[in-house]
């Protein structure tokens, strides 16, 4: 009897692992790709007007087959994307570059989002927001004013220049000023429209009849100041032209 006992367990325990082994064969593990971002969400601290910052994210492959990038796309023109590689072997990295540029009457907080569609069924689709903290500084565009080749009778001439602070809204409680010194008598300044609160301003350079013939130059101070009479930034621009005193004197309007 003992013997047949011992037979019975042991063809119990080998019918046991061959059903195992059996189950293991004709369940393969799944095989797929698996994105991975190394962050999630892209943060910049400071950008001025005008000014470009760059971050790099690592889009990683996890899975075990190629993980394919089919696009990227933002939901703001102010940012562009490029990718090293676009097939990701399984266990490798692929590097996200986005490029931001600072424009007038951009907000701190999210200003675009970023997407990334590939080839992981699971996840087809991962989205990163972009993050501003501060816009600093303020710029004046143009930085260089040409009245280009005028004749006397072009006289008066007027050029336009936009001038943005571009400091975070919430920090400016208080009013910001603007003042402009053309250090010329035969260039003065009207401020057309302003927007004091977004710290925006478009200012127009009027060249006066008394201008000087020939060449014209001009150093302008350009400054914003708080109520106090603070100043906080100021910035220099050049004005620049000829006057033509002759009769074919020609006009170049800019």
């Amino acid at each position: 009897m003992i013997p047949q006992r011992r037979a019975s367990i042991v063809y119990a325990v080998m019918g046991a692992a061959i059903g195992c082994i059996a189950y293991a064969v004709g369940s393969p593990v799944a095989r797929r790709p698996i994105l991975f971002l190394d962050a999630d969400v892209i943060e910049i601290k400071t950008l001025s007007v005008g000014g470009t910052v760059s971050r790099t994210v690592k889009i990683r492959n996890n899975g075990n087959l190629a993980l394919e990038i089919e696009s990227v796309s933002s939901t703001c023109g102010c940012s562009r994307t490029s990718v090293s590689r676009t097939s990701v072997p399984p266990n490798e990295c692929a590097e996200l570059r986005i490029d931001v540029t600072g424009r007038h009457g951009m907000n701190v907080g999210q200003i675009a989002k970023i997407a990334i569609a590939t080839n992981d069924k699971v996840r087809p689709i991962l989205v990163i927001p972009v993050i501003i903290e501060e816009m600093a500084g303020f710029t004046v565009v143009p930085s260089l004013v040409d009245f280009g080749v005028l004749a006397p009778a072009n006289l008066p001439a007027t050029r336009r220049l936009y001038i943005v602070d571009s400091g975070r809204p919430g920090n400016r409680s208080d009013v910001m000023t603007l003042h402009v010194d053309t250090h010329a008598n035969w260039l003065t300044v009207k401020e057309e429209a302003h927007d004091k609160l977004r710290g925006e301003w478009i200012v127009d350079l009027e060249l006066g009849t008394n201008a000087p013939r020939e060449h014209i130059a001009a150093e302008m101070s350009i400054s914003l100041s708080k109520d106090t009479g603070a100043s906080c930034f100021e910035q220099a621009v050049s004005a620049v032209g000829f006057v033509q005193d002759r009769k074919e004197a020609i006009s170049i309007q800019r």
